[in-house]
């Protein structure tokens, strides 16, 4: 059986594909839904903070959400859709 994880990157994937963002918005996204900080998701994927933030603002135009809260809240009504 696929592990937590797996389930929840899957979804996520499937949401910013649906949401047409980028390879880049995508990895963005999966890390936030993880719960990640800007400043980590920066390191892991050995960007600037400030090039992140630009990935983040253009994740939340595309799902329409308003903040972290609100696309998660989108990401999971996706899910329950699926």
């Amino acid at each position: 059986p696929a592990d937590v994880l797996t389930l929840q990157t899957d979804l996520l994937r499937s949401f910013a594909a649906s949401h047409g963002m980028t390879a880049r918005e995508t990895d963005v996204l999966v890390l936030l839904g993880q719960g990640r900080t800007r400043t980590y998701i920066a390191a892991e994927l050995g960007l600037s903070p400030n090039t992140i933030k630009g990935y983040i603002h253009n994740v939340y135009q595309k799902s329409g959400a308003v903040d972290k809260q609100d696309l998660l809240d989108r990401v999971e009504l996706f899910g329950r859709g699926r």
